[in-house]
């Protein structure tokens, strides 16, 4: 029979942990990262150590980033807890939701046995890819929403009837800009999250992030109108 772990807080450093200037050198290189694929609409999702007890691999807050293709940088860890971290990277990614994940290092929990420390960590895991906005409307007022949109963080297309009102020119900030409505939000949506023009239309459904607005001088008839109410079916 196994003795009980102990109950005291004790943390061990692997070897390899970067500690003092190279820990900043790569939580430096972390966010860097962050901010090109959040510029490029790349999906990830960043997942920090949050909270440890007992004997562990971790330490806090050690990080590690999750590309939507598995590729990673940095650690929390490694062995079983940052395969599980991986796992639930690409639903955090794929809901766009943030959740936690709690992990106890025993035989009971660990695959395989590894990482049979007696201690326990705890991670969160968040979205990091710029939300999308679709402004139909090119005007004075879709420029000023663009303005504002692009400095808090979202992902911009832009569309209008009238080529000198969805230029690059007009809108740098813009990920894209279409000169049509005729087109689909799906589509749209599509390539506005993964950095294809022309994308051909999403297979599921919007996203719960995205956003639209419309600030035309008269909204096309092909625009996509506004749920008529708010999911759940309950009327506002």
């Amino acid at each position: 029979m196994s003795a009980e772990p102990s109950k005291a807080r004790i943390v061990v450093t692997p070897l390899d942990l970067p500690v003092g200037d190279a820990a900043h050198s790569i939580e430096d290189r972390l966010f860097r990262e962050i901010v090109a694929l959040r510029e490029r609409g790349v999906g990830a999702a960043l997942a920090t150590v949050i909270a440890v007890r007992g004997s562990a691999p971790a330490r806090e807050p050690m990080k590690i980033l999750v590309r939507a293709d598995g590729s990673t940088l940095g650690s929390v860890g490694g062995g079983c807890l940052e395969e599980e971290v991986k796992r639930q990277a690409q639903r955090v990614i794929e809901e766009e939701r943030p959740c936690r994940v709690a992990m106890a290092l025993n035989a009971e929990d660990s695959v395989d046995g590894a990482l049979i420390c007696g201690g326990e960590v705890e991670v969160y895991l968040e979205p990091i890819t710029a939300p999308p906005l679709v402004l139909f409307g090119g005007g004075h007022v879709g420029r000023a929403v663009a303005t504002l949109a692009a400095r808090v963080g979202f992902r911009l297309l832009v569309t209008d009837d009238r080529p000198e009102y969805a230029s690059c020119e007009r809108f740098p900030m813009a990920a894209e800009t279409r000169v049509d409505y005729r087109v689909d939000l799906p589509s749209l949506m599509t390539s506005l999250i993964t950095g294809r023009a022309g994308a051909a239309p999403a297979p599921a459904p919007t996203r719960p992030t995205t956003a639209a607005t419309a600030a035309t001088p008269a909204t096309p008839a092909t625009a996509p109108a506004a749920p008529t109410e708010p999911p759940g079916g309950e009327h506002a």
